[in-house]
């Protein structure tokens, strides 16, 4: 009888074990799967934050590097007045497009074509000066060839004067 008893309650504590084995693992898979979703919504939400993120900056650095062109063109062919007045500027857009950025995208993209129209302009009046430069080289070059068109004058006449020599002793030895 004693040995009886003892395997009975062995299995039955045996059992119970299972039991609660079963019900913990199937809780903490629950919470396995709800931690998955949140990570997943988690990894969603930074996905598009870190999206617009990049569109910001990509925006931004387009204007950026456009600005920094415009003033290398401007300093190879303006004045160091004219060249600290567009620095300044040049400060002056990046503050309102820091500004801009925390305000709407849409007014942002009006800033930016403003901008384009400003930068188109200044750039219409480089290329005047920049023909009216090239209009002075032509100048040079035509009286380079003015003086060269003497110099052949001369040559010209220098070549007659051997002649001349050639031909009077010529005639002196005859």
């Amino acid at each position: 009888m004693s040995s009886s008893n003892c395997r009975c309650s062995c299995r039955t504590s045996n059992d119970n074990s299972r039991s609660t084995d079963s019900s913990s693992s199937s809780s903490s898979r629950k919470q396995h799967q709800q931690q998955q979703q949140q990570q997943h919504q988690q990894q969603q939400q930074q996905q598009q934050q870190q999206h617009q993120q990049q569109h910001q900056q990509q925006h931004h650095q387009q204007q950026h590097h456009q600005q920094q062109q415009q003033q290398q063109q401007q300093q190879q062919h303006q004045q160091q007045h004219q060249q600290q007045h567009h620095q300044q500027q040049h400060y002056q857009q990046q503050q309102q497009q820091h500004h801009q950025q925390q305000q709407h995208h849409h007014h942002h993209q009006q800033q930016q074509h403003q901008q384009q129209q400003q930068q188109q302009q200044q750039h219409h009046q480089q290329q005047q000066q920049q023909q009216e430069h090239a209009q002075q080289q032509q100048q040079q070059q035509q009286q380079q060839q003015q003086q060269q068109q003497q110099q052949q004058q001369q040559q010209q006449q220098q070549q007659k004067q051997q002649q001349q020599q050639q031909e009077q002793e010529q005639l002196r030895h005859e």
